[in-house]
């Protein structure tokens, strides 16, 4: 019997540094930032591959690239250091998934390694919350407070993680109970072989819950549409996604009523995102094109701080608001170039599902993975977290691979998948 080849260990060892990266509170420093682009970049190389990155890779290296000059020129590298760091990881995460997702047998083992490890760690997080709620690692959380975080202490970024973790296992699951003919038969066959897409889908949309982010809750809905959509409505569906709601009501009875307080108060925290986009705008409006320069969204705030939005602003690291956030720091060139890496991104993935016979569940987590990212992106900043872009890297990775595979004769009068 053949052992795992180049492509599937390489895509191992960059699921165990996107994991360490999380329990490392989301490697949001400098030290876990630089180790875990270093080691995503070293998995890049063990993959090796024949298999074409796609034009995404490419933007993207290109706008790191740019990104890169300009913090040499204006002596800014210091400061742009880690988030430099943190691209790398991306783009090296990015090149894992492709090449695994390159072969069909060698897609459907990544993808079975995204899923279980996603799902072990969304079990951890909602196990470590019903223990502690208020703490992270056994440390007092500093706010967020009876919500849960997993070790990303916001939990907006775990909303946005879970969200993913969402979109991953209902694509697995809406796959192993495929033409399972009953409601019966259907969860039989989610048994056998659906237990790690369905452990995924029922702790993460748990997770996503006990967030209590209004945002992410319908982020996530949104990503889940996004993958189920596109299948018709057959027979067992309705029955396990009305089971695997129960299941959640079951698990949130045991956990506290954090959503229903969050959406009993709707306006809570608006006032300061309010002031943050001003401030943010403000800071915009001083350097247009080029922006203020990776890593100086702090500095380029402190002097539209007043003693009104102090308390706001003086703890704040992010706009919550991604185009807000890049342009600030890149200026419209820069987030031109993010956005059309982006744009290519989900263009790359949704021809490869109107072409594709085979993998298409790992093509539509993919572009709800990406969804997901997208739209919560608009009022938080999970992207700019290293774990959590790490994780979207490698799952679109892969579905980009997937893609990108060809379409071999055997596929031709093959039935979707």
């Amino acid at each position: 019997m053949r052992g795992p080849d180049r492509q599937t260990i390489a895509f191992g060892l960059a699921s165990g540094v996107a994991a360490v990266g999380t329990l490392a509170l989301g490697a949001d420093a400098a030290l876990p930032s630089y180790a875990g682009g270093l080691a995503m970049s070293l998995a890049a190389l063990v993959a090796g591959g024949r298999a074409p990155l796609p034009l995404a890779f490419w933007l993207g290296a290109g706008t790191t690239a740019w990104l890169l000059g300009r913090a040499a020129l204006t002596g800014g590298l210091w400061l742009a250091g880690p988030e430099l760091a943190a691209m790398a990881g991306i783009a090296g995460a990015f090149a894992v998934g492709v090449q695994a997702g390159a072969e069909t047998q060698r897609a459907r083992r990544a993808a079975s390694l995204l899923t279980a490890t996603l799902a072990g760690l969304a079990v951890l997080a909602f196990a470590a919350h019903v223990a502690s709620p208020d703490a992270v690692l056994g440390r007092p959380k500093p706010y967020h407070q009876g919500r849960l975080t997993g070790t990303f202490l916001s939990a907006n970024t775990a909303a946005t993680v879970c969200g993913l973790g969402l979109a991953l296992g209902l694509a697995g699951l809406a796959r192993a109970v495929r033409g399972a003919g009953g409601v019966l038969r259907g969860l039989e066959a989610a048994g056998r072989r659906g237990l790690a897409p369905g452990v995924l889908t029922l702790f993460s949309a748990t997770c996503l819950l006990l967030t209590g982010s209004r945002a992410g809750l319908l982020a996530g809905a949104f990503g889940a549409l996004v993958v189920l959509a596109p299948r018709r409505a057959r027979g067992v569906r309705l029955p396990a996604l009305l089971g695997a709601v129960a299941a959640c009501a079951l698990l949130l009875a045991a956990s506290g009523g954090v959503l229903g307080d969050r959406l009993a108060d709707v306006g809570a925290g608006a006032s300061g995102r309010g002031a943050l986009w001003s401030a943010s705008l403000e800071a915009w409006r001083e350097a247009p094109w080029l922006g203020h320069g990776l890593g100086s969204f702090p500095r380029a705030l402190a002097p539209h701080v007043t003693a009104w939005t102090a308390p706001v602003l003086s703890v704040q690291g992010a706009a919550h608001d991604l185009p807000l956030q890049w342009l600030v720091q890149a200026g419209v060139v820069g987030t031109s170039m993010g956005a059309a890496t982006l744009a290519a991104l989900g263009r790359t993935l949704a021809s490869g599902l109107a072409r594709r016979r085979r993998g298409r569940w790992i093509l539509r987590a993919g572009l709800g993975g990406l969804a997901v990212f997208g739209l919560h992106g608009l009022v938080d900043y999970a992207l700019e977290v290293p774990a959590a872009s790490w994780w979207l890297a490698l799952l679109t990775g892969l579905a980009a691979g997937v893609a990108g595979g060809g379409t071999p004769a055997g596929e031709r009068r093959a039935a979707p998948r």
